[in-house]
């Protein structure tokens, strides 16, 4: 068995908890000292009531009060730009982590010494090339796009609330961000078909080919997995939030469980961080499961 394959389950634990925090961090990280203190007693009174009525638009004014601190009210500006290209970079590193992961084959010829040097840097070349030509070309400004959306989202929830409609909000946030990946990277195949000679220099072969180079993406079976689930970042924010609500309320059906939690979580003082606890957990556990499915 491989070095890599011994360190196989540390591995996808120690990165499943870098996506519990690096999804849960968007609240941790003085997320009750953006909102006002109105805010703060509402958020506070929901969680640790149990109320079978669905979310109202104030709950969605708590995730667009934290948004528009942590990234700034206007994406034009230079700062919400450069936090978006923070984050675009850090997702990609822990996506491209991901992708080793899931295919150790690549990160064995990357990092051993068991071929010779020459294909060891053509194959170095070749990944890290197409990684950081299209992070730069393509991924940094689908990042920035999709954050931009998100932000815009939330604050059509909070104009527009009914409880009937948030599995749209959150379906349109999803399916938007979607179609701006595939049309970024329809984008960048068809101009790798015109200025390399791509895809036997065809632009009709370089756009049919989006479809099954997403899909695979998707299966963790290409490096544009790496893009994808980058791009997607702020949508595990937004779900994991609107799912917060539920998961809180479940807590109340057992008063064992919600006793528990209640002394574990400040949910008087810090209701943001204790939502940001429990997405960080519930994202640990998904991650180490769906790290797991891959394999």
């Amino acid at each position: 068995m491989s070095w890599y394959a011994d360190l196989e389950t540390i591995l996808r634990g120690g990165l499943s908890v870098g996506f519990g925090g690096l999804v849960g961090s968007f609240f941790l990280v003085k997320g009750d000292e953006f909102i006002s203190t109105d805010a703060r007693q509402y958020l506070s009174s929901r969680l640790k009531s149990f109320n079978i009525d669905p979310p109202d638009a104030s709950f969605a004014a708590v995730f667009a009060g934290v948004f528009d601190r942590v990234f700034g009210p206007d994406p034009a500006r230079p700062g919400f730009i450069l936090k978006t290209l923070l984050v675009s970079a850090v997702a990609i590193i822990f996506f491209f982590m991901t992708f080793l992961l899931v295919q150790p084959g690549l990160a064995e010829s990357l990092f051993t010494t068991n071929m010779d040097a020459e294909t060891r840097t053509y194959q170095r070349r070749a990944v890290f090339g197409q990684l950081f030509s299209t992070a730069l070309l393509v991924n940094f400004a689908v990042d920035y796009l999709c954050i931009a959306y998100c932000r815009d989202v939330v604050h059509q929830m909070e104009r527009n609330w009914s409880w009937k409609r948030v599995p749209w909000f959150l379906a349109k946030d999803l399916v938007g961000k979607t179609l701006l990946f595939i049309a970024a990277m329809g984008f960048y195949y068809g101009m790798s078909a015109v200025s390399r000679e791509a895809f036997s220099g065809k632009i009709s072969t370089a756009l049919l080919s989006v479809p099954i180079t997403l899909w695979n993406g998707l299966l963790m079976r290409n490096l544009s997995a790496v893009y994808i689930y980058s791009s997607l970042i702020s949508s595990f924010w937004l779900w994991g939030y609107m799912m917060s609500g539920l998961i809180f309320q479940m807590a109340h059906i057992t008063p064992q469980i919600w006793s528990f939690v209640k002394w574990v979580l400040p949910i008087d003082e810090k209701p943001v961080r204790s939502i940001g606890v429990i997405i960080a957990i519930f994202s640990t556990l998904s991650y180490w499961i769906w790290a797991s499915l891959l394999n």
